[in-house]
């Protein structure tokens, strides 16, 4: 799982509704719906709850990494840190 494929969420998330609306592009929306189904799985199957949490939040949830340490009492730079790391770990 990427970064880019992840960022990509929510586009995909409201380039459903959109098709939905037009009623077309059948084979669109089953490919959108299986990339989003995909991130939702990859991220709940984070081992550490904290980390399932901040991926949650910043790629479905859609908030800034700011917000996110917010939430948590956190740094910034922190959320970005643990994000980059697991990714990482997929390469």
């Amino acid at each position: 799982m990427t970064k880019e494929f992840l960022k990509e969420y929510k586009s995909k998330k409201e380039e459903i509704k959109e098709i939905r609306q037009e009623k077309r592009y059948e084979d669109r929306i089953l490919i959108l719906t299986k990339e989003c189904e995909a991130v939702e799985r990859f991220i709940e199957e984070i081992p550490e709850s904290l980390l399932r949490r901040i991926f949650r939040m910043y790629y479905i949830d859609n908030l800034t990494q700011k917000e996110i340490g917010d939430t948590l009492n956190m740094e910034r730079s922190s959320i970005s840190k643990k994000i980059n790391r697991y990714l990482k770990s997929f390469l």
